[in-house]
């Protein structure tokens, strides 16, 4: 008897992971990436088998099914888990949303508030009975090694989470806890997850301040070993405080960090994922070039999109806007333009108020 059937959407590190641990543990497993990027999956594919190395359980992970079919991957799963990086959230949606069921749960590791984008594309296409959430971060730090193989260097301790909205957190926390017995914590609101996720504070800073170096190294730069420096921390330091203030300002209450803790080996990432982190996040190779998910998933999915809901509700977010402006620069890239906006989430121009109102209820003022 398996302990139930769950999807896994990607392809990356993180889904090779957890495809990998939860067909260990037991449950039928889907894994399921989009047709244009089979090519990464070619061997999965083949053979429905991961080889999980590291932390915690290990071995030939067998799935049940592993497809670029993300309808089929779908059907039929209790808890659908998607794990890839916020640019892929949105076509993703779009493939699973005709077959997404009334009972079903959909959890994004992590959101990066994709579980209001998803709220508010599941509401447009009348489907109701869906639970959605989101988490601040995944519970592995992991490494593709090879095709079919990846290594977890890392398993944190603990991963907040919330539903949209709020009301049905409970229930999305109960199914979570069925594949991480023990590890869920829940947060107020996903704006609260989305939020607390430490990516957006320590990696855009952390390339961007050491770009030089990165660029002179050809890519042999290790970020926690030699980026997160005195004058790199203060800057993350920073970052968070202004957050802090936008979380304020929607009475939000979010993760809390103490000031020493930015200081130390790692910032704040080895501070929420626990002591083991601060020797295993040294072996974490990259960023290779700005070209990196360090800064075109977390600036404009995470900075960008906090900044512009600061401005929504009233909240002056400085340095945030600094940082998108010139990883904007440095890349020759807008990443305002490709930002995640309040109107894509469906919540433009609401006040913190209705916003906060929203997030628990569901329902648009």
């Amino acid at each position: 008897m398996t302990a139930g059937k769950i999807a896994v959407l990607g392809g990356g590190n993180g889904a090779h992971a957890m495809a990998a641990d939860m067909a260990l543990q037991g449950f039928d497993v889907a894994l399921a990436e989009l047709p244009e990027f089979a090519g990464r999956l070619k061997k999965v594919l083949r053979t429905r088998a991961i080889q999980l190395e590291g932390v915690g359980r290990t071995g030939r992970a067998k799935l049940a099914a592993a497809t670029t079919d993300v309808g089929a991957a779908v059907e039929g799963a209790e808890i659908v888990n998607a794990v890839m990086p916020a640019m892929g959230q949105e076509p993703f949606l779009k493939a699973a949303l005709p077959h997404l069921t009334s009972g079903q749960v959909v959890i994004f590791w992590p959101g990066n508030c994709g579980s209001l984008l998803a709220y508010r594309m599941l509401r447009r296409a009348r489907k109701r009975g869906v639970l959605v959430a989101e988490t601040n971060t995944l519970p592995y730090g992991c490494r593709l090694l090879g095709a079919g193989r990846v290594e977890v260097r890392i398993r944190g301790p603990q991963v907040h989470t919330a539903a949209m909205p709020a009301s049905d957190t409970r229930k999305v926390r109960r199914a979570a806890e069925r594949m991480y017995p023990g590890l869920m914590k829940p947060l107020g609101s996903v704006l609260a997850a989305a939020l607390s996720n430490p990516n957006p504070l320590v990696h855009p800073p952390g390339a961007l301040l050491n770009v030089g170096r990165i660029e002179h190294a050809r890519g042999d730069f290790y970020l926690y070993k030699e980026g997160i420096t005195e004058s790199v921390s203060r800057t993350i330091l920073g970052l968070y405080r202004e957050t802090r203030q936008l979380a304020g300002k929607l009475k939000i209450r979010l993760i809390s960090y103490p000031e020493r803790s930015f200081f130390e080996y790692g910032s704040i990432m080895c501070d929420y994922f626990g002591d083991r982190s601060r020797k295993e996040a040294s072996r974490f190779h990259g960023p290779a070039s700005l070209d990196d998910r360090y800064v075109t998933e977390d600036v404009p999915y995470g900075l960008a999109t906090f900044a512009l809901l600061g401005k929504q509700v009233g909240v002056e977010m400085p340095l945030t806007r600094a940082v998108v402006e010139i990883a904007s620069s440095a890349s020759d890239e807008d990443f305002w333009k490709q930002a995640r906006t309040p109107k894509h989430l469906g919540i433009a121009r609401m006040t913190a108020r209705q916003l906060g109102r929203y997030l628990k209820t569901g329902e648009r003022p």
